[in-house]
C-alpha cells in the first residue's frame, strides 16, 4: 500500500503540473479534463498465482525484493486483503459485481461543465462519454466517412 499511496501522490503532482502547463500556454479555459478509474481494485496476484508459464515469465524478469519494489523492474500487486481495503466501504473488487468491484470514480472540469463540488449519483457507462465531448465541443457526430455509413453512438449525454 506503500507504494500505491506513492503512486497516487507521483499522480497527483503530474497532473498538478499538467493544469499549470495549460494555464502557461493560455488553453486550461479552453480544456475539458476527465479523471476516471477502472473498476474496483484488483484482488488477483497475477505474481504468484497465475498461469505456470506466465509466472515463470514473471518471476524470470521482475524482481520483486523489498529494495526493487516500485522500480520499472519491478511487478508487484497487492492481492485479495488489500484489495477489500482498498475497495472500502463497498463489498469486493474487480471482477465481481458489488459495489467494490463496478463502481469507479469520474471527475470532469472545465468547459461546458456547469455544476461544480457536486457529487451525482447518476449511472452512466463508458459509452456516454463520447456523446457528451460531441456536445460540450458543440459539433455532431458523423454519419459517414468517405462514403462509408457510420454506425451510431450507443451512449448518451451527459451534460443534462
Amino acid at each position: 500500500m506503500e507504494l500505491y499511496a506513492a503512486m497516487v501522490d507521483n499522480l497527483d503532482f503530474h497532473v498538478g503540473r499538467m493544469i499549470d502547463s495549460l494555464k502557461a500556454f493560455g488553453l486550461y479555459e479552453n480544456t475539458l479534463i476527465i479523471f476516471m478509474s477502472d473498476n474496483g481494485a484488483n484482488g488477483g496476484d497475477f505474481y504468484n498465482n497465475s498461469n505456470p508459464n506466465y509466472r515463470e515469465f514473471l518471476h524470470s524478469t521482475y524482481q520483486n525484493t523489498y529494495e526493487n519494489m516500485g522500480s520499472d523492474s519491478s511487478f508487484v500487486v497487492y492481492g485479495t486483503p488489500w484489495a477489500h481495503a482498498g475497495s472500502a466501504p463497498f463489498n469486493r473488487y474487480k471482477v465481481f459485481t458489488t459495489e467494490g468491484g463496478i463502481r469507479a470514480p469520474l471527475i470532469i472540469s472545465g468547459k461546458g461543465v456547469g455544476r461544480t463540488n457536486d457529487i451525482n449519483h447518476s449511472y452512466l457507462t463508458l459509452l456516454d462519454l463520447a456523446p457528451t465531448f460531441y456536445e460540450i465541443a458543440g459539433v455532431n457526430y458523423p454519419g459517414k466517412y468517405n462514403s462509408d455509413k457510420i454506425l451510431p453512438l450507443l451512449g448518451e449525454s451527459m451534460v443534462s
